[in-house]
């Protein structure tokens, strides 16, 4: 599990622009980590949001993407009813940044459009969602990177962290939401 020092990190790093990605990607990755870690979602879910799941106080957890295609099977399938987590004050914070900055690029902003785009780079899926390439690549090519670099940087305050990956964001959550 990881804690909330070493995913603040991760999200820092992040945000510094690996690789000189452009800030909106970045941006995009770090609400990833955000989103999961505050929500205690799958990976697979949080690619399926959209900005209106994820308005108010509470986001609503209904689909997966699947090997590249939304599917309710895992989650709303599964149960006939979508969950129901709590949006604390710092993720409504990268929210409405996350949104503004939709905005400021023109990138459409409506409840129905994906959260986390998979069009911003100039890829992605025909309805802008993250393809499945793309959000089974996400954890090799952004957060394990900045995962590594929070342990070099850091290695006596973050022994957790080493081999994380994004399901260790979900453990966390769920340890403190249960």
């Amino acid at each position: 599990a990881l804690s909330p020092l070493a995913v603040e990190r991760i999200r820092l790093v992040m945000l510094e622009r690996l690789e000189q990605r452009s800030s909106l990607l970045a941006l995009r990755d770090a609400l990833a980590l955000s989103v999961q870690y505050g929500l205690g979602m799958r990976n697979q879910e949080i690619w399926a949001l959209t900005l209106g799941d994820v308005a108010g106080r509470r986001a609503t957890v209904r689909e997966v993407l699947s090997y590249g295609a939304l599917d309710a099977g895992k989650t709303e399938g599964a149960t006939g009813r979508g969950r129901r987590p709590p949006i604390d004050a710092l993720l409504a914070e990268d929210l409405a940044a996350w949104k503004a900055a939709l905005a400021a690029h023109g990138y459409p902003s409506a409840p129905h459009d994906f959260l986390l785009r998979g069009d911003l780079g100039g890829h992605g899926a025909r309805d802008s969602h993250m393809t499945g390439s793309q959000a089974h690549t996400w954890p090799r090519k952004y957060f394990t990177p900045a995962v590594r670099r929070v342990a070099e940087e850091w290695p006596d305050e973050h022994t957790e962290i080493t081999g994380a990956t994004p399901y260790s964001l979900r453990r966390r959550s769920e340890e403190h939401t249960s």
